[in-house]
């Protein structure tokens, strides 16, 4: 009725038009059908957006999947002069180290300002792979340490492989990295990652990714300085997939935060419904790793197994919390983690107070438990607060009871002090199949009765 209306009301404009003669009346009858318009709904109309290909040409227009940009700068640049802030990468390679296909600094593209409010999204399901040679420092850049205010970017669905960090993030916030696969990371050091998150990163998700194959950490989050552009804040870690990291790097994790200031202001960072499986080919890899006095990071709701050291380990750091996640002990050493203070040249001892380790699983598939299952590191004056341990379900096909303590200080004063768990259960949990790292439970297990234990990852298939 409305489009009825509308189309009389247009009919009678031109007609007055063409008599160059248009009354206010006739002006107040158009604004109002636009509104009556605006309140009932007028009909979708899709948006505009580009369009990628590694066979499209820079000198297309870009605005259908059969004229396509060629490059990332172009189409980076074309949104950047227009209303258009998203761009479809089709499927196929993109060689970022070929000459003309890539920024000329350290990376593919760097998202600035400019580009505030930009998505980069595979077409449909095309897989659009992002190379770099082995040799290209970073594939996406956000951000940059003189450039705050980059926010609003989305990264999905897209493929980056052998470059030495896939996505790095600087001085934003508003971050949405989803679904993407990186592959191959060739990390040169532990500074580097498939994700690597830098200092002044906020209110940002990086989820359902999937990470298979980095010589250093699969997801890093790293704080530089004790001032509020420097803090990472708000950043969640969801329903990730990490494999195989970790295999040239030593001291380094899976996942891995990094905080050497003590921020008590670096909050709302969670680690949650991830699965991480081989973290360390040296071995002396980490699963889940807070590092420098990284606090107030909840971990809860993930898997940790396979060839690694240690499943977690907490360092210098307080108000870390660990709850609900299963750990299948490492191939190395048969131990949960360990826990070491923070005291030494660079760093001061804050007494690790308010962490907690309780209602997970550790299972030992692969290796016997060790006679301690923590390692303890106490090389404090005063001593350090030990966590809160309790509630938790542990079980070696291998043995028939806990072994016989749960830490051991393994260099420097112990103070004559370990930690137990105060309410331990030792219970078959009953998985599928552990050995084939799948670790939905069959019907019947005491993990959920014993320790009120939540299921996760319900019918997850586990590489």
């Amino acid at each position: 009725m409305a489009l009825f209306a509308m189309s009389r009301i247009l009919r009678f404009d031109r007609a007055t038009r063409r008599s160059n003669s248009m009354s206010p009346k006739t002006r107040k009858r158009i604004f109002s059908a636009f509104l009556l318009l605006s309140i009932m709904g007028a009909p979708f109309v899709a948006s505009a957006q580009y369009y990628l290909s590694p066979t499209g040409s820079d000198k297309n227009d870009g605005l259908s999947p059969s004229t396509p940009f060629l490059t990332l700068p172009f189409a980076q640049s074309a949104m950047r002069k227009t209303s258009i802030k998203t761009v479809y990468l089709t499927g196929g390679l993109y060689s970022l180290t070929q000459a003309g296909t890539a920024s000329k600094g350290p990376y593919a593209i760097n998202m600035l300002p400019a580009d505030n409010g930009e998505s980069w999204l595979a077409y449909q399901d095309a897989t659009p792979v992002l190379d770099g040679g082995g040799t290209l420092l970073n594939g996406i850049y956000v951000g940059f340490y003189d450039a705050v205010g980059t926010r609003n970017i989305t990264i999905r669905g897209l493929t980056l492989q052998n470059m030495v960090n896939g996505i790095q993030t600087m001085s934003c916030s508003n971050l949405t990295i989803d679904g993407n696969t990186f592959l191959n990371i060739v990390s040169k050091t532990t500074n580097n990652a498939s994700i690597n998150i830098f200092w002044g990163t906020t209110d940002s998700e990086i989820s359902n990714n999937y990470i298979n194959g980095n010589t250093g950490p699969g997801i890093r989050i790293a704080t530089g300085g004790v001032k509020a552009p420097d803090l990472n804040t708000n950043i969640h870690l969801d329903n990730n997939q990490i494999y195989n990291t970790n295999t040239l790097k030593a001291d380094c994790g899976a996942i891995y935060i990094w905080e050497p200031s003590h921020l008590a202001a670096n909050t709302g960072i969670t680690v949650n419904n991830n699965i991480i499986g081989n973290f360390g080919g040296s071995p002396k890899g980490v699963g889940i790793y807070l590092d420098d006095e990284a606090s107030n990071v909840s971990v809860t709701n993930n898997i940790v197994y396979g060839k690694g050291q240690y499943c977690a380990l907490i360092h210098g750091g307080d108000h870390n919390v660990f709850e609900n996640n299963i750990f299948d002990v490492g191939t190395y050493g048969g131990k949960i983690g360990l826990y070491q203070d923070d005291q030494g040249a660079h760093y001061t001892n804050y007494g690790m107070k308010g962490n907690v380790f309780a209602h997970n699983i550790v299972y030992s598939s692969q290796t016997s438990f060790g006679k301690y299952i923590w390692d303890l590191i106490d090389q404090s004056t005063t001593g350090i607060t030990f966590p809160s341990v309790s509630n938790n379900l542990y079980y070696d096909p291998n043995v028939s009871k806990l072994p016989c303590g749960s830490a051991t200080p393994t260099s420097g004063p112990s103070h004559g002090l370990s930690f137990t768990d105060s309410s331990s259960v030792y219970a078959n949990p009953l998985f599928v199949n552990a050995a084939a790292n799948n670790y939905n439970f069959q019907s019947g297990s005491p993990a959920f009765t014993d320790i009120a234990f939540k299921q996760i990852f319900s019918g997850q298939h586990f590489r």
